[in-house]
Formats: structure tokens, sequence, C-alpha cells
């Protein structure tokens, strides 16, 4: 009778043992998916920073580039309103 009393205590402390297993590991992999959707969040907010910025600098070039182009055409105008033209300039 002693031997079923000590084999139900055990299977009762490996039950117990088990189900407190289970809901530490439930709780770590829900902890755990948590920080991963976290830093996978931050990471797109980053990404979307760069992409701005580096969508901005490509404006500004292009601004640039047609201020230059202009600039460009207007010495040309003056040029040869003045009646000479630089070498290498075709008409």
């Amino acid at each position: 009778m002693m031997e079923l009393v000590v084999a139900l205590v055990a299977a009762v402390f490996g039950l117990a043992g088990t189900v407190v297993g289970a809901v530490l590991s439930a709780r770590a992999t829900k902890k755990g998916a948590v920080l991963s959707a976290q830093a996978t969040l931050q990471q797109v907010r980053d990404q979307a920073t760069v992409d701005q910025a580096h969508w901005l600098r490509q404006q500004q070039l292009q601004a640039y580039e047609g201020f230059l182009a202009a600039w460009d055409e207007c010495l040309r105008l003056i040029e040869l309103l003045r009646g000479g033209h630089r070498s290498g300039d075709s008409l």
C-alpha cells in the first residue's frame, strides 16, 4: 500500500512539474515573440527613415542638376549675345 502512495505522490509531482514547465515555456515563447515583433517594427521604422532621407537627397540632387543646366544655358546665351563663343561649343 505504501508503494502505491509513493507512486501516486511521484506521479502528482511529475504532473505538476510538467504543467509548471509548460506554463513557463509558453510565457517565455510569448515574451520572445513580443520582443521579436518590437525589433522588427523598429527595423521597419529605421528603414523608412533611411529611405526618406535618400529620397530627399535625390530630390535635392535633381534640383541642383536642373539649376546647373539652366545656369550653363544662361552663360551660353550671354556668350552668344556678346558675339563670341567658347571653344568646343557648336552653333
